[in-house]
């Protein structure tokens, strides 16, 4: 896998629930993969948590592994 992600959970800072709940990704290497969902659903949330120096504010737990190293571990 090119990219995995187990288990990803966000919820915004003064938010009560999840922005993300419990998101399991794997993507292989090659792959074209299409984000899509409605308005406010998180997809820019995801994507945004995928690279830690844009990561939003807030409360995050998983793990983001890129060609099978720890890329982000979240707490």
């Amino acid at each position: 896998m090119l990219i995995e992600i187990k288990n990803l959970e966000f919820t915004y800072s003064e938010q009560i629930n999840p922005a993300l709940h419990h998101i399991s990704i794997n993507v292989e290497e090659g792959s074209f993969v299409t984000l899509c969902g409605c308005s406010g659903s998180g997809k820019s949330t995801l994507l945004r948590n995928l690279k830690p120096e844009l990561a939003p504010t807030g409360k995050h737990s998983g793990t983001i592994l890129f060609d099978g190293q720890l890329f982000h571990k979240i707490d």
